[in-house]
Parts: C-alpha cells; sequence; structure tokens
C-alpha cells in the first residue's frame, strides 16, 4: 500500500509466526509482536531502533535547549535595553543638573525636584562643579 508520503506500509501478520517455518522470519515476527529480541537479526534490529530513538530524544533535548537559550538571549537584550534607556536617563539628568548648578539660578532641591535627581546626588555634583573650578 503507497502513502500520500511516498511511504510504504507493510502489514505483517504477526501472529502467524507458529506457522512460519525460516527461524528469522519466526524471530522477526514475535519481535515485532512482543518487542522480545531473541535472534542475531532482531537484537540488532532492536539496538537500531534504540539508538534512533535516543538520537531523536537527544534531538528534541538539544531543541528545547535551543528554544530555552534563544529566549534567555532575547531577555537578556530587553534587560540591556532597560538599563541602557535607564541609565541614558540618568546621564541626561546629571548633565542638566550640572548646567542647573552652573547658572546659580535654582535651590539644590528645586534642581533635584525638576531633574528627578535625589538631593544628595545633586550637592555631590555641586561640590565637583566647586572642585572643578
Amino acid at each position: 500500500m503507497e502513502l500520500a508520503d511516498a511511504a510504504e506500509l507493510v502489514i505483517f501478520n504477526c501472529t502467524a509466526y507458529e506457522r512460519v517455518v525460516n527461524l528469522e522470519l519466526v524471530a522477526l515476527l514475535k519481535f515485532i509482536q512482543t518487542g522480545v529480541a531473541e535472534s542475531d537479526l532482531t537484537r540488532r534490529l532492536d539496538a537500531m531502533v534504540r539508538k534512533q530513538k535516543a538520537i531523536e530524544e537527544n534531538k528534541h533535548v538539544y531543541y528545547i535547549w535551543s528554544l530555552h537559550d534563544q529566549d534567555v538571549m532575547l531577555e537578556g537584550e530587553r534587560e540591556g535595553r532597560r538599563l541602557g534607556r535607564k541609565e541614558g536617563k540618568e546621564s541626561k539628568a546629571i548633565e542638566t543638573a550640572r548646567k542647573f548648578l552652573s547658572m546659580k539660578l535654582l535651590t539644590h532641591e528645586q534642581i533635584a525636584e525638576g531633574v528627578g535627581l535625589p538631593l544628595e546626588k545633586i550637592e555631590e555634583l555641586a561640590l565637583e562643579i566647586n572642585t572643578e573650578k
């Protein structure tokens, strides 16, 4: 019987092994029915099947880890962008605070409130500016 994907379906009457004379065929039919390998041929077939199953399992594990790694990398990229934006905002706030401090028009409290930095940071920046002069 030919299948749509060009594979072929083979049907074995495995229960007929009791009436078969060829011992290798008996062992093969028993193996197909019971999964018990009793001959050299069926032991080799069993080993090949087990090996292929192990390969398929390893592929499955590899794909899962590959997807996991991709998820971790994407999460890392998102976290990196988030931290970059945060650092950029803080850097801009510090730059703006330095400009305001240099202008000497606002109090430290007003600058802290305006740029969104803690008062301690503004005072630290003021000391740096005064030290630079």
